[in-house]
């Protein structure tokens, strides 16, 4: 699936802007965006340091394993240093591939 905007991706029932995604509680890629500058989103990954933050414009919507089915985003810079080597979000990517990686 491809996201177009926001709103689009924050209006689905499981989305959560609070959650965080790290490599053990990664379900599955919903789909992918590519947003204008005025629409980035805060990427929703855990790093060493604590959640991300960081903005993105591009990257991936991804569904956390749990009872909850929470949704959240990964950013495109992210994906790739975080991820590398996990082979279900590596096939999951190459299935939305959206603007390669960095």
């Amino acid at each position: 699936m491809r996201f177009s905007s926001r709103i689009e991706m924050e209006s689905r029932p499981g989305f959560d802007g609070a959650c965080i995604s790290t490599r053990e509680n990664y379900g599955w890629i919903i789909g992918d965006h590519a947003l204008p500058r005025i629409n980035w989103v805060s990427c929703q990954l855990q790093r060493k340091q604590g959640r991300c933050n960081r903005n993105h414009g591009y990257g991936f919507l991804a569904r956390l394993k749990g009872d909850q089915a929470k949704e959240g985003y990964i950013g495109g810079d992210c994906c790739v240093k975080y991820f590398k080597g996990h082979s279900s979000f590596a096939s999951d990517r190459a299935r939305a591939r959206p603007i390669p990686c960095r």
